[in-house]
């Protein structure tokens, strides 16, 4: 079976991506030919280098959504895959499918922009004609999250459409996240650091709890000076972090380490004593699935976050919770994980959670429901 992944963007600013080169390999693996369409970026070019070198990669120029849309629609006409698995819904990645073609169309949902604050109505609104018309463009759907899986369900009962659908979250890569027994500092000449590092990755904006994690961070170095909040990635709130962290003397206790790329991850993940995934309690986070959840799994440390959708639906009763915009509380769950040696998560199976485990599951879904 030849599949064909379709993506847009860029992999340090849209995460959807991940799903294509985390199967990728897998799927070679139980003999799937593979081909990636995305975007001639270098950061893109690199990650795929380093994930899943192997497969076949169709590259796009980056420009107008119609420029991008044309040319992913002509490759598609030339490879001919046997399923196209199209990442994420929007004008760029609208690809079409003939009458007369063979080839089966899935999508992926893994987040619900008709109902982002941050939009305004008429923008909501087109994205919500986007998200029913998914229903009868395609011939199955992906749902990131279970109240995205519900989300469609429901949809399609009222448009009286029934099309196969598959709760797959995101995971982690075993073969790149890879746990280190061993003592790992923050300094290379300091085998004895005694900083406790907390970490963050994720885009830096305030509505994922950018100035929360700061507050917090601010209050406990008044009465603790080993703590070291490590913070990756970029976003529109970065200024905004870097004038805060200079106003309240910070420097000392904040690091923000911008993109990270894939291959240095495990160093500092091996590094941290303790992960943050914020979240509030909102139709857009409860909607969405935050892939560092999975990707700070299998180093079996604390991971501090709130219960709410997909991380309730990961941790249910052994999740360490704090409560969605409260500082204070956010405090008391990272000094209490601080202490915390022994494994707390054992009643999950973490291999299940990887994306070998997620690609069988899709393609015995695919052979059974789709195809």
């Amino acid at each position: 079976m030849h599949i064909c992944f379709v993506t847009h963007g860029s992999i340090e600013k849209i995460a959807t991506m991940k799903r294509a080169t985390g199967m990728a390999n897998h799927l070679l693996k139980v003999g799937c030919k593979v081909t990636i369409i995305c975007s001639d970026l270098p950061e893109n070019e690199s990650r795929i280098g380093f994930e899943c070198p192997e497969v076949n990669v169709e590259y796009v120029s980056p420009g107008s959504a119609i420029s991008e849309l044309v040319q992913k629609n002509k490759l598609i006409r030339k490879i001919k895959p046997d399923l196209v698995y199209v990442c994420s819904i929007g004008i760029r990645n609208l690809v079409f499918k003939s009458i007369t073609s063979k080839t089966k169309f899935v999508v992926e949902h893994s987040e619900l922009p008709s109902i982002f604050l941050g939009k305004n109505s008429l923008s909501r609104t087109k994205e919500l004609i986007l998200e029913f018309s998914s229903l009868f463009l395609y011939d199955a759907h992906i749902c990131a999250s279970r109240f995205l899986e519900k989300t469609y369900t429901n949809r399609m009962k009222k448009v009286c459409v029934r099309k196969p659908i598959l709760y797959s979250p995101y995971a982690y890569n075993s073969e790149t996240l890879t746990p280190d027994k061993e003592t790992v500092s923050l300094s290379e000449n300091d085998s004895n650091n005694n900083t406790k590092v907390i970490l963050y990755m994720g885009t830096l904006t305030e509505n994922y709890g950018l100035f929360d994690m700061l507050n917090s961070v601010m209050n406990i170095s008044k009465k603790r000076s080993d703590i070291n909040l490590l913070i990756m990635g970029n976003g529109r709130d970065k200024k905004k972090a870097v004038d805060y962290i200079e106003r309240k003397n910070l420097n000392d206790y904040v690091t923000l380490l911008g993109y990270v790329p894939e291959d240095d991850l495990s160093y500092y993940f091996n590094v941290a004593d303790v992960f943050i995934s914020p979240l509030h309690n909102t139709l857009q986070d409860i909607a969405r699935c935050p892939s560092k959840l999975f990707m700070y799994l299998p180093f079996d440390k604390p991971i501090i976050t709130c219960e709410v959708g997909e991380a309730k639906e990961l941790f249910g009763g052994q999740g360490i919770y704090y409560k969605p915009g409260d500082v204070d509380s956010l405090v008391c769950a990272i000094e209490s994980s601080l202490g915390l040696t022994k494994p707390i998560y054992s009643s999950i199976k973490i291999n299940s959670h990887s994306w070998e485990s997620r690609t069988n599951s899709f393609m015995k879904w695919i052979n059974e429901e789709v195809i």
